[in-house]
């Protein structure tokens, strides 16, 4: 005999159906209760400015991969609730971003409206510049794209492999719940 039960995950916030119906409804936009912004490479461009922002790759197998530096692709905008108990950060097309996998794998990705484990927050620096913190840590990965014609794609800090580097990001154009990171 064949038993079905419904499963439904729930956050600390809500349930994943109402965030991902909150977050559908507006998309590119700024969600009620969130804190939107885009990301860029931390200490790039001229005097430690920022520049080099991060992506999505959109295009081929690997949708909602973030990566830098990759021709067509457009800048990508977050959202994270910031008085939520889980901290969860969304990407374009509502995606809950993670490091996915393990091993050397760790890819970076913002698809599967699910949250992962992966814990986020913002952190505001003496210089002025919040920072993008992704598991209590600054720092991510980028390594050369292997899947694409050019740019770097971004992985969790511990991914090794040749031509890798630490990467930290830093906010910009930030809009709705963010006024504590606004300066």
């Amino acid at each position: 005999m064949l038993l079905k039960i419904p499963f439904m995950l729930t956050l600390g916030m809500a349930s994943v159906s109402a965030v991902t119906a909150a977050a559908s409804d507006m998309p590119h936009g700024v969600w009620p209760g969130f804190c939107c912004f885009t990301l860029a490479e931390a200490g790039t461009g001229t005097g430690g400015s920022s520049s080099n922002p991060m992506q999505f790759d959109d295009k081929g197998g690997y949708h909602g991969d973030a990566v830098l530096g990759v021709p067509d692709r457009e800048t990508g905008w977050f959202c994270i609730n910031l008085s939520a108990e889980n901290k969860v950060l969304f990407g374009d097309g509502d995606g809950a971003c993670i490091v996915t996998g393990g091993g050397d794998d760790l890819r970076f990705t913002c698809l599967d409206p699910t949250p992962g484990f992966t814990q986020y927050a913002l952190v505001a620096g003496s210089d002025g510049r919040t920072m993008l913190s992704v598991d209590g840590s600054f720092d991510l990965k980028a390594c050369p794209n292997t899947h694409g014609p050019a740019g770097e794609r971004i992985y969790g800090r511990d991914k090794t492999g040749e031509g890798c580097r630490t990467v930290q990001f830093v906010t910009k154009d930030l809009a709705g719940t963010c006024q504590d990171f606004k300066g």
